[in-house]
């Protein structure tokens, strides 16, 4: 009997040892008060920090709305639907993704257009959503390092980021919400990676629904995660599945394109409009977009007269001429722009630091994608596929349009993740050097 006794406890300790983990061994055990006071603490520690970022950055409200998103919201918020993104009546627009400038109408019809409160709600809102990125972000680096362990110290060193001079918190953009969801996405792709259960396949499709009219851009890390899932042995007909539900409220929003502007539109219409704002003003050399609607008059009288699309198709093409008259230049513009994209330089600027610590601001800016990377040499294969797709793949369209600080930001939870489990894997093999390994007790 206890030979029996001993044979079935250790076929469940290679169960408990081999097999994946249960759903809710995802999540922190949240029934002890020790627990529930930890992650209250975690989340204190985030709200106020990112709370002094938009306190030194923001020194007196309202902040400034001069943003396209705010001004849609405002169109929204008086009555006259998604359009104008340039603060004057210009009609239908399709320059921004929809769920953010309808957010931020309800906070003008509730608190006032462009009144102080309304700042101070909407950057309190962003605060909450960045905060919230502990909870995904926890779930997302237990999942691909297998250890709860490395998954704590992400979450407080995600808390404390802000101090480190940067947060997506701190624009009046869809910059928080962006990166709420998209760490959501990808924490739940590592779980129905590692649980395949059938249930959870429509509420899947439902977010990838939700994070691509979110920010369109997504669409890179959406088509990764479903690739990676097939890898994964996934069955291709269950990711169908997902993927149509998935396509439900982008193709909602396309409808709507096409009934507003009497021809197909994309999710968003604003591409040759980036495009040429890049190639008009370098950002690298300092020259602000200058050419944008917004900040010069010519331009806007220009779409206002021409129409946003005709106006966007305009643009598009004049900087598809310059390309192809120079196209070293831009070809050096791009790898500038990589390079920047990860290191910081000629966009950090962060509101921590003076400017004449700039080395210091790079030097933070930077150092979450050096641990990134070097967190590729570290993951498991399984996870390596997803984690060096996203790395490659999400940036290029910023490369080869223009970059600025807060592009990096929605990657930033994934980038963090890999950098803690580098961290963890690097200590690892530096306890276990010859010269840092406990002496053995000597004898005789």
């Amino acid at each position: 009997m206890a030979r029996r006794a001993r044979h079935t406890t250790g076929i469940m300790t290679i169960v408990s040892q081999s097999a994946p983990l249960a759903p809710a061994s995802y999540f922190p055990n949240t029934t002890r008060a020790k627990d529930v006071a930890k992650w209250c603490l975690i989340l204190a520690l985030a709200i106020a920090t990112r709370w002094f970022a938009v306190a030194e950055m923001y020194r007196s409200f309202p902040p400034g709305w001069g943003g396209e998103m705010p001004a849609v919201a405002e169109s929204i918020a008086a009555g006259h639907g998604f359009a104008s993104p340039y603060m004057v009546a210009t009609g239908p627009t399709a320059l921004v993704p929809p769920v953010y400038p309808f957010l931020l109408s309800i906070l003008f019809r509730l608190f006032g257009l462009h009144t102080a409160l309304a700042g101070i709600v909407a950057l309190g809102l962003n605060v909450f959503l960045s905060s919230l990125v502990v909870v995904p972000l926890f779930v997302l680096t237990s999942n691909l390092w297998r250890n709860t362990r490395t998954a704590s110290v992400a979450v407080w060193a995600w808390a404390a980021l802000p101090l480190a001079g940067y947060t997506g918190a701190q624009f009046v953009w869809n910059t928080s919400l962006y990166t709420l969801t998209l760490t959501t996405f990808l924490a739940f792709t590592t779980v129905i990676e590692r649980n395949n259960i059938r249930r959870w396949w429509p509420y899947y499709g439902a977010l990838t629904s939700f994070l691509v009219v979110v920010e369109p851009i997504s669409l890179t890390v959406v088509a990764v995660a479903f690739l990676w899932l097939l890898y994964r042995n996934i069955p291709a007909k269950t990711l169908i599945l997902a993927a149509a539900v998935g396509a439900i409220l982008p193709s909602a929003w396309m409808v709507r394109n096409v009934l507003e502007f009497h021809q197909p539109v994309f999710l968003r219409s604003g591409f040759g409009l980036e495009l040429s704002s890049g190639v008009r003003s370098f950002e690298l050399a300092g020259q602000p977009p200058s050419s944008l609607p917004n900040r010069d008059p010519v331009e806007l009288a220009k779409y206002e007269k021409m129409g946003e699309l005709n106006y966007f198709h305009a643009r598009l093409k004049t900087a598809e001429a310059w390309i192809r008259s120079h196209p070293r230049e831009y070809e050096t513009r791009v790898v500038k722009r990589a390079a920047s994209f990860w290191t910081g330089r000629y966009v950090a600027r962060s509101y921590l630091f003076p400017r004449e610590l700039g080395s210091a601001e790079r030097l933070f800016f930077a150092l979450p994608a050096i641990g990134g990377f070097l967190g590729l040499f570290f993951i498991e294969r399984r996870a390596l596929p997803i984690a060096v797709g996203i790395l490659l793949l999400y940036p290029i369209a910023f490369y080869v349009t223009h970059i600025e600080l807060r592009q990096r930001f929605p990657i930033e939870p994934l980038l963090l993740a890999l950098t803690v489990g580098a961290a963890f894997k690097i200590w690892e093999l530096v306890r276990r050097w010859p010269v840092l390994a406990a002496p053995t007790s000597a004898t005789g």
